[in-house]
């Protein structure tokens, strides 16, 4: 594997909790929960559950199964 590769799986594998991130420094900032957006958390678990439906077997026979046509 080049180095691109495990660069961008790492950041695959990173990427997604970051974004919680701003959201729980702003609840532990202000102790209030009212910055904590629903919207947010399932756009989230829609695009990684995406992601390890894509990646898991074959990508390929996975997104034709999806696609019509």
């Amino acid at each position: 594997m080049g180095l691109v590769s495990v660069l961008a799986g790492v950041a695959m594998a990173i990427g997604p909790p970051l974004a919680y991130a701003d959201q729980y420094v702003s609840i532990c900032r202000k102790h209030d929960s009212r910055g904590f957006s629903l919207d947010v958390t399932g756009i989230l678990i829609v695009a990684n559950v995406t992601r390890c439906i894509y990646w898991l077997g074959e990508p390929r026979t996975r997104l034709s199964a999806v696609s019509p046509g």
